[in-house]
């Protein structure tokens, strides 16, 4: 399925029920990106809309990370234990350890 970019062989291993409702949401979708795409050419026409427009997909994308200003500078420490268990693991398949 091209478009939800699935290989053939997930595509034969799906339930019938679960493709059929993948298959009905295609022509959903295609509209939704095909009416964003128009909005998004109208808005370029026009500085106050575009600025409007972009307000409005923040406001459907909502917080992803809230910072909190007040706060004191974020600090790092490297969790030097953890870094050398993980260098000290073989990959998969493979008898060779992984030196850094």
């Amino acid at each position: 399925m091209r478009f939800y970019g699935m290989s053939d062989q997930a595509l034969f291993e799906m339930p019938a029920r679960r493709f059929w409702l993948l298959h009905r949401s295609i022509d959903r979708i295609a509209a939704e990106e095909t009416v964003r795409s128009a909005q998004v050419a109208a808005a370029a026409q026009n500085g106050e809309s575009f600025t409007q427009f972009v307000a409005d997909l923040r406001t459907q994308m909502g917080d992803v990370v809230k910072i909190d200003r007040a706060a004191k500078a974020m600090t790092a420490e490297l969790d030097r234990q953890g870094l050398a268990t993980l260098k000290a693991l073989k990959p998969v398949g493979s008898s060779v350890s992984m030196e850094v």
